[in-house]
């Protein structure tokens, strides 16, 4: 998994919450490239830049031949 980015991927402006991302451990698409898993964008708390994310993660998976219906949610905790 790539580190926190300082601010939100899609937007640039905010600093992220959570992330967007491809299921690492149960493969929903089997034929998922291996550097595809676990690979996450960092985005702030906006619905926009969510549905952003997965329309990229999509095309990303698109452009292996895969199709994805399923994101993984990586949520930020802080102290």
């Amino acid at each position: 998994m790539r580190p926190l980015t300082p601010k939100c991927e899609v937007c640039g402006g905010l600093k992220p919450t959570r992330g967007v991302g491809f299921p690492l451990l149960r493969p929903p698409a089997p034929d998922l490239p291996h550097r595809l898993r676990g690979a996450v964008l960092w985005i702030c708390d906006s619905t926009r830049c969510d549905r952003i994310a997965q329309m990229r993660a999509r095309k990303a998976a698109a452009a292996e031949g895969v199709e994805l219906t399923t994101f993984d949610r990586v949520h930020i905790v802080t102290p």
